[in-house]
C-alpha cells in the first residue's frame, strides 16, 4: 500500500502537535519515525531567527504553524530549488536534503541552528533524544 504525498508543513505540524507525540509512540513505523525525524530536523535549519515552541501555551498549535515557523517550508524549497531539485512531498525531499548534507551544502545551516541553540533562541518541546545526531553534535 503506497502512502499519499505529505507535505512539508503537514509533517513539521504533526511532530510537535500529535497525541502521541510521534517520538515516543510504539503505533509509528520505523520508517515513518526516521522520515519525521531528519525532515523536521532540517526544516529546523532554515529558521534563520530561531524559534520559541511551548507546549503548555493555548495557543501552541496554531503557533507551531505560525510566523516564522511557516517560512521554513519555504526556505527549504528555496534551497532545493536552488540545488535543482523541485521535491514538495517529505519523502523525495528527505532524499534530496540527505544529498545536500552529504555533500556538505548545508553545513553552514547547521552550523548557525547549532549556534542558535546555544544561544537560546531555539526552544521546543521535542527532547534531544528525539532529534538526529547530526544536527546538534559537532564535527
Amino acid at each position: 500500500k503506497k502512502k499519499g504525498c505529505q507535505p512539508l508543513a503537514a509533517i513539521w505540524y504533526e511532530w510537535f502537535t500529535a497525541q502521541s507525540r510521534v517520538y515516543s509512540s510504539h503505533a509509528v513505523k520505523k520508517t515513518t519515525l526516521y522520515e519525521f525525524l531528519y525532515i523536521t530536523a532540517y526544516m529546523m535549519l532554515f529558521l534563520p531567527a530561531g524559534f520559541a515552541l511551548d507546549d503548555a501555551s493555548s495557543s501552541f498549535k496554531s503557533d507551531v504553524l505560525s510566523e516564522p515557523t511557516v517560512g521554513k517550508t519555504e526556505q527549504c524549497a528555496g534551497i532545493l530549488k536552488a540545488n535543482g531539485s523541485s521535491a514538495k512531498a517529505a519523502g523525495t525531499a528527505l532524499k534530496a536534503l540527505r544529498a545536500l548534507h552529504k555533500e556538505g551544502k548545508l553545513d553552514k545551516h547547521i552550523a548557525q541552528f547549532r549556534e542558535r541553540v546555544e544561544a537560546g533562541s531555539i526552544v521546543h518541546p521535542s527532547p534531544v533524544s528525539a532529534l538526529p545526531k547530526f544536527i546538534l553534535q559537532k564535527a
